[in-house]
């Protein structure tokens, strides 16, 4: 094989293992029309065949690497892959091409194969192209959008079921009741009735965190703070939510302080713990960044 491959993050049990068909040739030719693509090997794929032993006429169970990623400025943009598939009753070698610009309804929606190589190169040619940078900021703002929205929705529901509502309910209407006959207008329950929770602790941890959650939201749907998307290169795709602009750096030391410092802390902190003065680890490599000054929790 030409074409170099990244294999640091293939287990080395894997690394002398054979491509499955064509593979090699395929990645090789696709290559040459991309300069700019890196071509990257894990664990994801390798796959188990079952291939017949003309000896025994049984089948083995035969491992082989049947698919490269590739990836451009540190982007996964997509695979190319090999399959045997039955074409007009005949099983032949097909070529796919995976990439997040095909969208097909039958099938795998993401990936388009074919039994001719040179139909499947000019597939790659045209599909395996890194999003622009409107896209990117369509891209990292949703992905931003979507995971705080959906972990808001957790704890709002994680509150509601740390309490016994029907118990708070009718507590509620008929303290109502009485405040609106003495036209008080006022309803007070108590904070520590353990007929509404039987843990305080692990309702005030859910608020708590709901409240954190709620905060980076709001500033998400007022357009403040940054989504940042990291790559496999060390590269960073940097959206500003108020001008809708991405910025790519090179390197975390690129990156603007004020971003940089926030982002640095989440080296140590999980996904999906939300900080209102700093932001939130949305995906492995995506992260939701507070604006402003780095500012210490109190």
């Amino acid at each position: 094989m030409i074409t170099q491959l990244d294999t640091s993050n293939l287990d080395a049990k894997f690394k002398k293992l054979p491509f499955r068909g064509d593979l090699e040739s395929f990645v090789d030719e696709v290559a040459l029309l991309k300069p700019k693509a890196k071509f990257l090997l894990d664990n994801d794929c390798v796959s188990t065949d079952y291939v017949l032993n003309d000896t025994t006429q049984k089948f083995d169970h035969v491992q082989c690497v049947y698919r490269v990623k590739v990836y451009e400025g540190g982007e996964p943009i997509g695979s190319l892959q090999t399959y045997e598939e039955y074409r007009q009753g005949k099983k032949v070698q097909t070529y796919g091409v995976e990439s997040f610009r095909i969208v097909k309804e039958r099938g795998r929606s993401d990936t388009t194969s074919s039994m001719h190589k040179k139909v499947a190169i000019r597939n790659a040619k045209k599909f395996l192209v890194a999003r622009a940078k409107d896209e990117l900021a369509n891209q990292i703002g949703n992905m931003v959008k979507d995971r705080v929205t959906g972990l808001k929705a957790n704890y709002e529901n994680a509150v509601t079921w740390s309490v016994n509502s029907t118990k708070v309910a009718f507590d509620y209407a008929v303290a109502s009741y009485h405040a609106r006959i003495d036209g008080s207008g006022n309803v007070t329950l108590s904070a520590n009735n353990a007929q509404y929770t039987n843990n305080i602790k692990h309702v005030d941890d859910n608020v708590t965190k709901y409240l954190e959650v709620k905060a980076l939201s709001d500033m998400i749907e007022a357009k403040h703070g940054y989504g940042v998307q990291a790559y496999t290169d060390g590269s960073y795709a940097v959206l500003s939510l108020h001008t809708g602009e991405v910025t790519k750096y090179q390197h975390f030391e690129d990156i603007p302080a004020d971003i940089g410092e926030k982002l640095g802390m989440f080296k140590v902190i999980d996904q999906n713990e939300p900080y209102v003065h700093l932001g939130i680890k949305v995906l492995e490599f995506v992260h939701y960044i507070v604006d402003g000054k780095t500012k210490t929790e109190q």
